[in-house]
């Protein structure tokens, strides 16, 4: 019997043992309010770290409420880049949570000092009181690239070049073989593709990621099937290809825009597809 007793004991402790220590759960701030973007949070025994803490106020305000539910202790926010819809959430969660420690990498920092009310004077117009005012709530400079909860570390990458230009990172949780990529990985929504050196190391950059062969992998946006794992890159390289091939078949933006839709429908992010599309198929100048 004690024997027995034993055994079961030790069953129990292995897996215990085995049950990571960590737990990572996604707040998606979903449709043009969300912008599509993904908020990762990662969570100890007591603590929680919060990475890109969401676009607008009422999306922030509902990452917040989650985190509020979890009943963990929110102790960092890290920012992978200085676009606004990665950014300006942290006017809610530094209200809502005044002793947690907001951070960055130094670019991002800088970025975000003339970014934020450059940023914010142009999307009031679309957005309004749903975004906060030009004042930025600014991280504090990392001094070394790692982030730390619970005694683990995570390695910060960065800054490197992600689909909308550089300065980008991505955050490698090591325990749970998983990566918080920012704007360097995108599944199921239409994304801009760039071209020439800018691609050429943004494809670097992926595949420094595929190199830690994650199991988990959180997109900086995502729409409906977005599976969260290298599946991502497939998407991503196909949707690349089949962009190419669209460029070159078509004669301006509308036929190009019709082609990715009839393609691709349903995506996350219809509502930036005129401006990518633009980039390759720029309107014409009045009078030429």
């Amino acid at each position: 019997m004690k024997i027995k007793l034993l055994l079961s004991t030790l069953a129990l402790a292995a897996v215990a043992m085995a049950q990571p220590k960590l737990q990572l759960k996604v707040h998606h701030g979903a449709g043009q309010n969300g912008y599509d973007v993904n908020s990762t949070m990662i969570s100890g025994e007591k603590d929680m770290l919060v990475i890109d803490p969401q676009f607008s106020l009422s999306e922030a305000h509902r990452l917040a409420a989650e985190i509020l539910e979890s009943k963990k202790n929110l102790a960092i926010i890290y920012v992978t880049h200085p676009h606004p819809d990665h950014l300006f959430g942290l006017a809610v969660l530094h209200q809502a949570f005044p002793s947690a420690r907001i951070v960055a990498l130094p670019a991002t920092v800088n970025a975000a000092k003339t970014g934020w009310p450059a940023r914010q004077k142009f999307w009031f117009p679309t957005y309004g009181n749903n975004i906060p005012g030009p004042e930025p709530v600014l991280p504090e400079e990392l001094t070394t690239p790692v982030l730390t909860l619970e005694g683990e570390n995570f390695p910060i990458t960065g800054g490197v070049q992600g689909a909308d230009g550089p300065g980008n990172s991505f955050v490698y949780i090591p325990s749970l073989k998983a990566v918080v990529t920012g704007d360097i990985m995108f599944d199921h929504v239409y994304f801009g593709v760039p071209r020439d050196k800018a691609r050429e190391d943004w494809l670097k950059t992926t595949e420094q990621i595929v190199a830690l062969n994650p199991a988990i992998i959180v997109p900086g946006h995502e729409g409906p099937g977005a599976t969260r794992d290298l599946a991502t890159l497939a998407f991503m390289k196909k949707y690349i290809a089949d962009w190419d091939a669209n460029v070159a078949a078509s004669h301006d933006a509308a036929e190009m825009r019709a082609k990715v839709l009839k393609q691709y429908p349903g995506l996350g992010m219809e509502f930036t597809l005129n401006d990518r599309v633009a980039t390759y198929f720029p309107a014409a100048t009045k009078g030429k």
